[in-house]
Formats: C-alpha cells, structure tokens, sequence
C-alpha cells in the first residue's frame, strides 16, 4: 500500500455510537460498535471500533483541515466484533500464573478482533502538472486499493456493485473472494463526507485480511527481480578538437551516427564523422548537453 502511495497512520480504537458512520449502520449490522470498555479513556467515545473506517476518516478529515487537499491514507489493524461468548470473563487471582482453564475462559470470553485493512481518499489521485491536468480520485481507485493487497498474497477478487453504508449506494461495490464478502469499497454517501468535513466524492475501503489470508496460498510466488544493478546516474565526456576520432569510441547503443543540423547544436560541427555515417534523430541526439557520450 505505501508503494502505490498510502501514507500509514495509526488511529486510537475508541468510537462512539454517533460518528464515523456508524450512526448511519442498522442496529443489527456487525460492524455498528457493540463492545463497551468498563473504564473508557473518554465518556465520549467508550466503544471499542466495529470498523477501522471512523478514526481512518477522522484522519482524512484532519489532514484536509490543515490544507493537504490530496490526501490517500491506509490502516492495518484489530477491529472488535462483541458476537456471543462462551461465558463471562473469569476472575483471575493476582501473584500466580493462570491455569490453562482460566486461560481459555479468558480467550472463550473475549470478543472477535480479526485485522482489517482500509484505505481513505480524497483530492488528486494523480497530479497535475505541465503535462496534463490532475486525475481526481474516484470509487474506482477505492476498489483497486483491494485488488492491489489481494494481488499481494496471490488472491483474485471478483467485484460487484452493492448498496452498503457508508458508501454511496449507486458507488460502491463488494469485494469478493471464492463467493464470499470480504470487503466493501466505493465513494462515501453525501451526508457522511458532509457529517466528517470532506470533501465531496472522497472515496473509502476496507476489507477482512484474515479472510485473504484464508484464501491465499501457502507459498505466495514472489515478483521478479532484475539480476543487473540500477542505473541511477549518467556518465558523460567532452572530447577535445585535437583527439583524432580513431582514438575514441562511442559505446552508447543510440550514440551511432553525426549529429543532424536539426538539433540546432554545435557537435556537429565538432565532430566531423560518427562511426558507420548514420544521422540521429533530435530526440536521441546526445549532444544536446553538449557532450559526447
């Protein structure tokens, strides 16, 4: 995700019933908060998150105040899922380790916390500049946010629309793996960017990594990797007037030829003759920094 530009951020757990979206979610719906803290850091927010997409969008909507108009976030962590338990949380005596029984009541009784990933944007996808206008982010690139980590572990993800809160309901679509629901992604409903302070059109995902993993194989093919060096720099050499040609040679594969007087430079007037007499081009001329390669 950092590599397709996301910048990582970590966002506090705690949520209230009344922000991030939640407040849109039916009160059945699994990823509305249901697990409550005994002692909350804050009245305000006692709720352990159902979703990551709460904090993630207060995030976005924080940069966007401080002036980064184009902003791509993305986050990776537990979300708590309060389903039935098999019995209440044991007490556990202080001064000793406890036993095996005690710690798999301890486990039995607490909630699902499985990882999810989701992602936020807003703005520019792609810059704008002197080539060309910016391209603004859009629901698609949302969804290709998770096809690009189920490529990461070798996992196809078949994609179709779908009518979910938070999202847009003729914007968004399901994220599918082996037919089941692994995800959702598309552009935000209009009243949730203008609840959270985005702009409009910002676009969200977030989807089950645990379920990707399911569904990944064990060895996951790993990309090709070039066995040459990386050319990070250019070399380049003036040869004098007085150095007959025969004592030097040009090893560029492009370098072949005398310079054509449609670059407009003054190579070729300096060098008389290029190795085999072939003409360049202006855009493969290489005297246009007035060197010869």
């Amino acid at each position: 995700m950092a590599a397709a530009g996301y910048a990582e951020v970590l966002t506090y757990p705690f949520v209230s019933l009344e922000g991030g979206g939640a407040q849109w979610l039916d009160a059945s719906d699994e990823r509305r908060p249901s697990v409550r803290l005994a002692n909350p850091v804050s009245e305000e927010e006692p709720f352990l998150r159902a979703m990551l997409l709460p904090g993630l969008l207060a995030t976005l909507a924080r940069n966007i105040a401080r002036g980064q108009h184009d902003v791509a976030v993305f986050e990776i962590g537990s979300v708590f899922r309060g389903g039935p338990v098999a019995g209440a949380m044991p007490d556990l005596v202080a001064g000793r380790r406890p036993s095996a029984e005690e710690l798999a009541r301890l486990e039995a009784a607490l909630p699902s916390q499985p990882t999810h990933l989701a992602v936020a944007l807003s703005g520019d996808r792609e810059p704008g500049g002197w080539w060309g206008p910016g391209r603004r982010a859009g629901w698609a690139d949302a969804v290709e946010a998770g096809r690009l980590a189920a490529r990461a572990v070798d996992v196809t993800v078949d994609i179709e629309a779908a009518e979910v809160a938070p999202w847009h309901p003729g914007r968004c679509a399901a994220l599918k793996v082996a037919g089941q629901v692994v995800g959702h992604a598309g552009e935000l409903h209009p009243r949730v960017a203008e609840a959270l302070s985005l702009p409009e059109r910002s676009c969200a995902a977030e989807l089950d990594l645990l379920a990707l993993l399911r569904a990944a194989p064990e060895v996951v093919p790993s990309p090709p990797i070039s066995a040459y060096p990386p050319a990070t720099f250019d070399v380049a050499v003036v040869v004098d007037d007085s150095v007959p040609q025969p004592k030097w040679r040009v090893h560029s594969p492009t370098a072949r030829g005398r310079c054509s007087r449609a670059c407009g430079c003054s190579m070729s007037t300096r060098v008389p003759r290029w190795p085999r007499g072939r003409s360049l081009s202006p855009s493969r001329c290489g005297c246009a920094r007035r060197t010869a390669r």
